[in-house]
């Protein structure tokens, strides 16, 4: 766990029917071993570059977490790590820092 760097949080809308409350960690690939397997939640599994064309292919959530995980590796991140959530209207995005309250 201490090879982790934490990245941030993301929780789904209230009101979709699939929530999820995640946790995104950063690590460094020289201390994986084995190869990723496939699983009945996980379809296409295997190590992919993150660039900034390939970023923009992913959703919000994704997108912001990788960005902040890129950030993190090359040093460029500031600030405490984010948590990502659906404001309660549905239709704007809040990001605020774990720790405080939504405004």
């Amino acid at each position: 766990m201490d090879l982790l760097t934490y990245v941030g949080r993301a929780i789904t809308p209230s009101h979709s029917s699939r929530r999820f409350n995640t946790r995104f960690f950063l690590a460094n690939g020289n201390n994986v071993f084995g190869e990723p397997a496939a699983s009945e939640e996980l379809e296409d599994v295997g190590w992919h570059p993150v660039d900034d064309e390939r970023l923009e292919s992913f959703r919000d959530v994704t997108r912001f977490m990788l960005a902040r995980a890129l950030a993190l590796r090359s040093g460029t991140a500031s600030g405490p790590s984010p948590l990502f959530y659906w404001a309660k209207n549905a239709r704007r995005i809040g990001v605020c820092r774990e720790g405080e309250t939504e405004r």
